[in-house]
Formats: structure tokens, C-alpha cells, sequence
């Protein structure tokens, strides 16, 4: 395999862009800088907060619905008790504060807490939200529920007959963490699950019922002819991230693995490709899985995304002494030749932990640097550079970079509107709340 690497010292940017971070005053106008905040939207700021009061709130997933408005999902955990559930806000194009959609609907399994992940729109505005629910401290699985267009949105009976899926398709642990709604209205749920001694990354498909679906998957020995509803695949100590679904419906994933599965100290990322019926697409790679190894660093994968060349876009970072740096992987179609741009961003602790691709081609990164003592959000534009190697654009933000202003914030999620303006999802330290607030900023592209 051939390899193109460049690393990039990101340590001067983050710094320069820091030190002058733009306050709610200093934001620029409409079409101006490309990585400026949009004082079109948050009432100016470029920022919009959410989420139920007195509750510490943490945004991982954005999606947009066809009349521009934004759902942020994460979960909220309740500041008294220290317990927390599925929620999911809606902010208006504007970022404008609407009473009620912006305080946030929540979905309890009535376990120990809930974590969504995840979030897909079904055709007909109905909301999705997949996650892990943990049934004790230490045991957990794949959860999923749906809300309905009503107002205020509901659990939808008509999915799981309560609005919400549990499965425990493992031996004590499991957790979604990506979701997709396809054409056909069936949902899928990609995370991973322990099967034996180790963990597994899996799929799930659901009808839209909210049943397995018995076509997709392992086979299933004690029903010949059928399936399990669920596809296990990749090594042993394999753990899903997340997913997306390309043109012709194959499903790609990507995560990290132990590259001894026992050995907790080594881990490396990994892309997995299963075919439209959940068995490993074996052209894909090695056997269906693409390893991505640091040489003496654990690394993973957080996000993937796919280009209009059907090249994959892997987003993570890997570990070293001193610190993280966020790591940008293009494998082709093949699961062979792969570009890879290493932002080795110096002592800071850098994540990347969100990835979008823009019509032509290049690759909008989210994530989140320590920095001093306080983290702060930060988006990037990569050139994708057609078939050459991939850099960073300095026409966008300080050298590439645009690092959020409010210290105290995350960056977990990234979306593109029809307009291309650039919105990037996660949360921020509120203290007027009594605790975080989802967050949601918007830049000029």
C-alpha cells in the first residue's frame, strides 16, 4: 500500500487564533472570511445554545431537515441526580430561540444512562436517535428510539411498541453508535458488542416497525434460511465508531481495534465494508477491513464520510507522548491506496471527532484541543485536492483553522447546509444553567 503523509505543526495556528478569538462583537457579516463566525445566525453571535435547564448537556450528532431547521442529539444529564437520557433540540435556521423545540425532548430507558450518539431524519421528519443504554455501572447495549413529527414530538408506539429498541446481542456489554435511515425506511445502527472474550463491531437493521430484520446479517443456525438481524465482523477487541452509507448501499464503518485484542495498551484504527445484506464485502481490503497502524501510538477512528470519487474519508486522532493529533485517512473504494494528512499540532491534546465533505471535494474536519487548561471546538478545511495529496486551506479560518471562542466548548458533530455555510454541533460550559448547554455555531464557508 502507498502511503502519502504530511505533518503539519498546528501549534502556531491554535495559538495565533486563541489569542485573538473573536468575542459576539467581533463577528463577521454574511459572505465575509471564509471560517468567520455568521453574524446571520444566534442573533448575531454566530452561536446558538439549547437544551433543558440544570441539566449538563452534551451534543454528539446533527442532521437538517429540509426547511433548513437543526436537530442537535446528544444526551442530558440531569444535575441533581446525576442521571442521564436520550435528547435531542431543534434550533431554527436563524439560530433564533423558539420556546419549547430549543428546551428539548428526552427518551428514558429507566436504566443507570442513556447516550445517544447518533441521529438520522426518516423521510417523513420522524426523529431517530441511536446510543447505548446501560442497564447497570457495568453492563450496557444497543438502544434506539423515534419520536414523532407531532407537536411536542412523542415516543412513536408504531416503532418497538413504546418508541424504543433494546438489544442485548452481547455477553455483558454493547453500544450504538452511528445511525442511518435508508430509502426503504429500515434503520440501522452500527456499534459494537462483546460476542464471547472480546468485542465485535456490529450492525444492526431494523424494519421500520422497529424489529430486526431477519434478511440482513449473520446467518442464523436455528433458522435455516433466515438471518440474525444483526452482522458481526472485523478482528477480535474491534469497536465501531461510526458509519456511512455509499451510493450503491454498502455500508462503511470505521473504528479502532487491539491490534492484539488483549493487549489494552495497542490500539490501531480500522474501516470495515459490508455489502447491502450485511456480510463482509471481501473486495473491500483485507477480508472486508482496512487497518490504519501508528508505529508505537494508539490510534482511532471517530468519523467517516465518503467523497464523490467513492474515496473514504476516516477521521481520528492517535496518541502520543505529550499529546493527540487529529489524523485525516482517504482510503480508495478498494480498501487499498490511502492518503493520510498528520496535523501534529505540537504539546496540545487535539481530537478530531466529526468529518463532512463539501460538493467539491473537500473535507470539513470538527473536533475539539486542549489548550491551556480549557478545550476549545475547532473546525477545518482540508483541500481535497482531487487526486493529489490533501493540505490544509489557508483561505479558510487562521492557516485552515477556525478555533470557537468560548472556552469550555466541544466539537462532536459537523453538517453542510444547502447554502454550504458550515455548522458544527457539541457544547459549552454555561453557568448561568447550572450546567453545559447543547451548542451549535455556525461559519461562512
Amino acid at each position: 500500500m502507498l502511503y502519502e503523509s504530511m505533518r503539519l505543526n498546528l501549534v502556531i495556528v491554535l495559538a495565533v487564533v486563541l489569542s485573538g478569538c473573536p468575542g459576539p462583537s467581533d463577528t463577521a457579516a454574511p459572505g465575509a472570511a471564509p471560517g468567520s463566525l455568521d453574524a446571520g445566525f444566534g442573533g448575531g453571535s454566530g452561536i446558538a445554545t439549547a437544551g433543558p435547564l440544570l441539566h449538563d448537556n452534551y451534543g454528539h450528532d446533527l442532521a437538517i431537515r429540509p426547511d433548513g431547521e437543526i436537530i442537535l442529539a446528544g444526551y442530558s444529564r440531569q444535575v441533581s441526580t446525576g442521571l442521564a437520557n436520550f435528547s435531542w433540540v431543534c434550533i431554527p435556521e436563524d439560530g433564533t430561540y423558539i420556546s419549547g423545540c430549543i428546551d428539548g425532548y428526552q427518551a428514558d430507558f429507566n436504566g443507570i444512562d442513556d447516550i445517544a450518539y447518533g441521529v438520522a431524519l426518516q423521510a417523513d421528519g420522524k426523529v431517530v436517535l441511536a446510543g447505548q443504554q446501560f442497564k447497570s455501572a457495568t453492563t450496557s447495549e444497543f438502544g434506539s428510539v423515534r419520536f414523532t413529527t407531532g407537536i411536542p414530538p412523542v415516543l412513536d408506539t408504531s416503532y418497538s411498541v413504546d418508541g424504543k429498541t433494546t438489544d442485548s446481542i452481547s455477553f455483558g456489554n454493547g453500544a450504538g453508535r452511528d445511525v442511518a435511515v435508508l430509502p426503504d425506511g429500515k434503520i440501522l445502527v452500527a456499534g459494537w458488542s462483546v460476542t464471547d472474550v472480546a468485542a465485535h463491531m456490529r450492525v444492526l437493521r431494523y424494519n421500520s416497525n422497529g424489529t430486526l430484520d431477519t434478511t440482513f446479517g449473520d446467518a442464523d443456525s436455528l433458522n435455516p434460511g433466515k438471518r440474525k438481524g444483526y452482522a458481526t465482523f472485523g478482528p477480535a477487541g474491534s469497536y465501531a465508531h461510526a458509519m456511512a452509507i455509499q451510493d450503491d448501499g454498502k455500508i462503511v464503518v470505521a473504528g479502532y481495534y487491539y491490534a492484539v485484542w488483549n493487549n489494552t495498551t495497542t490500539k490501531d484504527m480500522i474501516v470495515s465494508r459490508l455489502n447491502i445484506d450485511g456480510t463482509p464485502d471481501t473486495t473491500f481490503g483485507l477480508s472486508g477491513n482496512h487497518t490504519i497502524a501508528f508505529t508505537a501510538y494508539d490510534a482511532e477512528a471517530n468519523a467517516v464520510a465518503i467523497d464523490s470519487l467513492g474515496r473514504i474519508i476516516v477521521v481520528g486522532q492517535y496518541n502520543k507522548a505529550g499529546g493527540c493529533c487529529v489524523s485525516v485517512y482517504r482510503v480508495d473504494s478498494s480498501g487499498g491506496f490511502a492518503q493520510f494528512l498528520d496535523l501534529d499540532e505540537g504539546d496540545l491534546f487535539t481530537f478530531g471527532n466529526a468529518v463532512a465533505v463539501t460538493a467539491d471535494d473537500n473535507i470539513i474536519v470538527v473536533g475539539n484541543s486542549m489548550y491551556g487548561t480549557a478545550s476549545h471546538a475547532f473546525i477545518m478545511r482540508i483541500n481535497g485536492n482531487g487526486t493529489g495529496a490533501m493540505i490544509l486551506d489557508t483561505t479558510f479560518g487562521t492557516g485552515g483553522v477556525s478555533v470557537h471562542p468560548t472556552a469550555g466548548t466541544t466539537g462532536n458533530a459537523v453538517a453542510i447546509q444547502s447554502d454550504d455555510k458550515l455548522l458544527m454541533g457539541g457544547s459549552s460550559d454555561w453557568s448561568g444553567t447550572g450546567g453545559r448547554v447543547f451548542m451549535v455555531t455556525r461559519f461562512n464557508p
